[in-house]
This record gives C-alpha cells, structure tokens and sequence, in this order.
C-alpha cells in the first residue's frame, strides 16, 4: 500500500492486525496480508478521538461505514473508506488525519471456521435462520439500516437454547439474560426466536459475525 504499516496476517484463521504507521489525511491504501478480499474491517485512530470504524461486506458498497462504538445506523462516509476492500489492500479516506498511528483489524471468513454475512428480519417470532455451515461458538448481530446495538451471544456464558443472555458492543452495561431477544445456535447456523429489532425487525438489514464451536477444514 502506499502508506507503511505492520502487518500481522494468520491466513488460515482468516485474520490480520495492521498497524498504519501515519496516516496523514490524505488518503491511501494499506496492506492486510490476508491475500483475500476481507468480510470485515474494524479501523480507529490510535492517539486521536476517533469512532471505531467498521466496514462489513454486508454493507450497502464499499464508502459505507457503521461504528462499533456507538448505535448509529450505517452511514455513507467516502473518507473513511474509499472503496471496497481488494485481496490485498484498505482503502482510506481523508478522515484518518492527524499524522498519527492507526489500528485495523481485518477478518476474512473461513469455510468452517468463521462466518460473516448479511439477512432481513422478517418480523416474526419464528426468525430468519441463517446458515453458517458450523455450529457457531460465539455470534455478534447488528442492524445496519437502522440504529441498534451490537448484540452478542455465546455458548460458554449460555450452553442451551433458547439463548437469551447478551453482551452489548458498545455499552459497559452488564449482560442481559432475556427471554424476548433469543436465538437458537444451532448445529450449522443461527435462528432468530424473537422479533426484537436487535436481530429480527421487520425489513431491517441486519450483518453478523460467527465463529465456530468446533472447527473443522482446513486447520
């Protein structure tokens, strides 16, 4: 890329960390070593005040952005990330100035082992089913066309179904064990059991990060 960084890449978990050595606000690409096209990226200036900048290929094209921090909806915000990520490279806008570090944390999903996508909720108690291809160990769901929470599950803190009990992203607030904001994890997916719009409002876009229980492929 055209701005130097660090690059720590695992390309059989799918995974990077990159550290921008200066980015001075006026754009350019940066390597992630992952030699694929990334499903996600999460950005943030290091000594700045600066929102978590995640791209997700479930986002509406490769300008668009929504914060990890915060329960903005998705937002199309061209200097921050200028284009779809490519096999080899971010592309950064104006907005990371300062001269100063950033950090990105790039994932790429890996057949049996991590899974990153998009669905509509359909308002239902009986939800979308989304197929990851492994029972997942560790789920994030978001509404991107609208404002909402990072919600979080996972099958240590809660092993059975229905799993009601979460972790928001962006809040300190403690976990919550719900009975109206359920999923079930399943042996190759996901289920929405409720119509909260946390992960089933009607319409709404929703992405996803999984990761699996036990991997199986590759490594």
């Amino acid at each position: 890329g055209t701005i130097t960084s660090t690059v720590s890449a695992n390309t059989t978990a799918g995974f990077s960390i990159v550290r921008a050595a200066s980015m001075a606000g006026s754009g350019g690409t940066i390597g992630h070593g992952l030699g694929t096209v990334p499903d996600m990226v999460i950005g943030r200036m290091q000594s700045e005040t600066f929102n978590w900048q995640v791209w997700h290929q479930g986002l509406t094209n490769g300008t668009y952005s929504v914060h990890l921090n915060d329960t903005s909806a998705q937002a199309a915000v061209a200097t921050v990330y200028t284009a779809l990520p490519t096999s080899t490279l971010i592309n950064t806008g104006a907005s990371w100035t300062g001269g100063n570090p950033a950090i990105f944390y790039v994932f790429t999903g890996v057949e049996g082992f991590s899974k990153f996508g998009s669905y509509t909720g359909n308002g239902n108690a009986d939800g979308s089913f989304i197929y990851t291809g492994m029972t997942p160990a560790f789920v994030v769901i978001r509404s991107v066309s609208n404002a909402n929470s990072w919600t979080m599950y996972d099958t240590t803190r809660q092993p059975y179904n229905a799993n009601g009990r979460y972790i928001l992203a962006e809040s300190s607030a403690a976990e919550v064990a719900s009975t109206t904001v359920e999923i079930d994890i399943l042996s190759n997916g996901f289920k929405a059991r409720d119509n909260q719009n946390n992960i089933n409002g009607s319409g709404r876009t929703y992405i996803y990060m999984a990761f699996a229980e036990h991997p199986f492929g590759g490594d």
